[in-house]
């Protein structure tokens, strides 16, 4: 499975940490699904279903993703 998903450096989350600044988890949620819905929508379904009505729940979801995109394109440079 390594040779599939990216291994997270501990930077990628300091980059990610900036780039949500200071928004709240619902605007955060809304947003970034919308994001992950066009990108892919296997994943953004997958988030809202098993998040339920938990913001908190679909942001942990979001950030994963979050995350292994961002580490993805920083390995593709």
């Amino acid at each position: 499975m390594a040779d599939v998903l990216p291994v997270v450096n501990p930077d990628i989350g300091f980059s990610l940490t900036e780039y949500l600044g200071d928004r709240n988890d619902k605007t955060i949620v809304s947003e970034e699904l919308a994001k992950i819905q066009e990108e892919n929508p296997a994943i953004a379904e997958f988030i809202t279903k098993w998040s339920g009505k938990s913001t908190h729940v679909a942001f942990c979801g979001i950030l994963v993703y979050q995350l292994l995109r961002s580490q993805a394109e920083a390995d593709k440079m």
